[in-house]
C-alpha cells in the first residue's frame, strides 16, 4: 500500500514545509496570504523514490537520459504523470509516471523553488 504524505509550498516565505513542519509550527492550513489566497500549495507524495532514494512529489522536476519533466496529477485517470519539458522525443508527450523504473529518474528541483526549469 502506498504511503499517503504531503508537503506544502509556503508562498509568503518561499519555502517547502513537510507535513510535520506545518503541524509543529502551528500553521493554519486555511491561512491566507497577502493577496487573500491560500498561503500554502500542497503537493502529494507519489509513493516513489528516485535513483538516490529521494521521495518524488507532485510538482517535482525530474530528469533522466531522455530529458526532464514535471510530475503532475492527472485527475481524469487518478494517476501521476510526467509531463516532459525537454526531451529527445519530438512531441514532448505527457507520459504516465512509471511505477517501476524510477531508478532511472533523479529529482533536480520543483516548480516552486525553480520555476525557470519549466522553460
Amino acid at each position: 500500500m502506498r504511503e499517503i504524505k504531503f508537503r506544502a509550498w509556503n508562498k509568503d516565505d518561499n519555502e517547502i514545509l513537510s507535513w510535520n513542519d506545518l503541524l509543529e509550527q502551528g500553521y493554519e492550513l486555511h491561512e491566507l496570504d497577502s493577496n487573500g489566497k491560500y498561503a500554502h500549495i500542497f503537493m502529494q507524495y507519489t509513493g516513489l523514490k528516485d535513483k538516490n532514494g529521494v521521495e518524488i512529489y507532485e510538482g517535482d522536476v525530474i530528469k533522466n537520459a531522455h530529458g526532464h519533466g514535471v510530475v503532475k496529477w492527472e485527475p481524469d485517470c487518478c494517476a501521476f504523470k510526467l509531463e516532459w519539458i525537454s526531451s529527445v522525443y519530438d512531441d514532448n508527450k505527457k507520459v504516465w509516471f512509471p511505477t517501476k523504473g524510477q531508478r532511472h529518474f533523479e529529482v533536480i528541483s520543483n516548480i516552486h523553488e525553480d520555476p525557470k526549469l519549466l522553460t
